[in-house]
């Protein structure tokens, strides 16, 4: 119903600053009563996500290919495939996400998706940089994607002889995540 209705053409400022927090549900469905919950990671954070099970549903957040999914039983035992259940995506908006960085640039989830999207494309240009620089800015990004986004943006501002980016990016180094070599 939702995607009949929500057209690029039909976004007004309020539905752009909405949708992120829907666009990327998805349901997961398991039978099994002894299941509680489901336990969602991204590669790109640190950290995981525990939602409860009702009535054997659960709604979960997956904004990148990156991810995986975990059921979780009432010792808190993690099942990643020997226990049957369902994915369902609720929306299918993610073509929106665009338009939404501009009232949503700091919404973690919407970052990481274009983020996740530009890698897998192999995109570059002042656009795809800009989401690489907001990106690190999440404060429970993985160290491994924070060097990756990190070195990406300085080749590129070298590259591009953006000098003025470049020093300000070099000045936001964390020196902690610098392997001594």
């Amino acid at each position: 119903l939702y995607e009949e209705f929500i057209r690029e053409k039909c976004m007004n400022e309020q539905l752009e600053k909405q949708l992120p927090a829907v666009m990327f549900c998805h349901e997961v469905l398991c039978e099994n009563p002894d299941i509680i919950g489901v336990y969602v990671t991204h590669r790109e954070l640190k950290g995981e996500e525990f939602v409860p099970f009702q009535n054997g549903r659960a709604v979960i957040r997956i904004f990148t290919g990156n991810y995986q999914i975990f059921l979780a039983d009432k010792m808190d035992n993690r099942y990643a495939s020997s226990i049957d259940y369902t994915v369902n995506k609720l929306l299918h908006l993610d073509h929106l996400a665009k338009k939404c960085l501009e009232k949503n640039g700091d919404d973690y989830r919407l970052l990481l998706y274009l983020y996740d999207k530009a890698e897998r494309m192999n995109q570059h240009g002042k656009d795809v940089m800009d989401i690489r620089r907001r990106v690190l800015e999440i404060p429970n990004l993985s160290s491994y994607h924070y060097k990756k986004a990190f070195c990406s943006l300085v080749r590129y501002y070298y590259d591009n002889f953006e000098g003025e980016l470049l020093d300000a990016t070099l000045e936001r180094l964390d020196w902690e995540l610098v392997n001594p070599a």
